[in-house]
């Protein structure tokens, strides 16, 4: 899911403006100054940082900075090792959707909940008001309204998934006291400082299979 929802400025649009007034709808001074700070966020920011920043993290940023009509573009800047994480984290989330929505028990209960609690809010005056504005204000900036994310293919069939062998940790390894940058263990995944493997990879295989030693007669801390 990717920056913040629209409704997150109903209020704030809604305030900046009467609700009955014809004339062209106005921005608060707060979320003026906002879109001003922003500087490396669009005019319309859906990063999910109201700090200032760079791209420290391409995932990070893919996932919680870039609008849906923006992010082909911004794959297309990364290079193909950056662009296999990326798809590889939407066939995960899209598994875990998949696995809650399968789900016979309070999983697919939550599921229906969820959807039906949407479907109302969306039905509200307010949002239908709000939303109206939104619109209003991106086509201003020329952003595009209405995108949505790409489809991507399950990493696994529903019935074959096992959310206890998609459970993750994040690790450091250390020689003689340094962090290791590059592990070319490929059951390592994403980079340093933050990658992560399977907590079944680490924790049940059998000792010379232990990701947490080398192959090298090195121990790691």
């Amino acid at each position: 899911m990717s920056g913040v929802d629209p409704l997150t400025y109903t209020t704030t649009i809604a305030q900046a403006s009467n609700t009955t007034d014809t004339s062209p709808p106005t921005m608060s001074t707060d979320l003026a100054d906002l879109l001003l700070r922003m500087e490396d966020h669009d005019i319309i920011p859906s990063c999910l940082s109201a700090e200032r920043h760079k791209p420290r993290d391409f995932l990070l940023h893919y996932m919680g900075c870039e609008q849906f009509f923006q992010r082909e573009e911004y794959l297309a800047s990364l290079n193909a090792s950056q662009v296999k994480q990326i798809e590889a984290k939407l066939q995960r989330i899209e598994s875990l959707r998949n696995a809650i929505f399968n789900d016979m028990g309070d999983g697919h209960i939550l599921v229906q909940n969820l959807a039906s609690s949407l479907k109302a809010w969306k039905a509200t005056r307010e949002f239908q008001e709000g939303i109206k504005r939104v619109r209003q204000l991106r086509t201003m900036h020329f952003a595009v309204n209405g995108a949505a994310q790409k489809e991507v293919d399950s990493l696994v069939r529903a019935r074959d998934y096992n959310p206890d062998l998609d459970t993750n940790a994040y690790l450091i390894r250390f020689r003689n006291g340094r962090p290791v940058r590059d592990i070319a263990d490929s059951r390592f995944h994403e980079q340093f400082p933050s990658y992560r493997i399977s907590i079944h990879d680490l924790m049940y295989r059998m000792e010379e299979e232990s990701p947490l030693k080398y192959a090298s007669p090195s121990p790691v801390s």
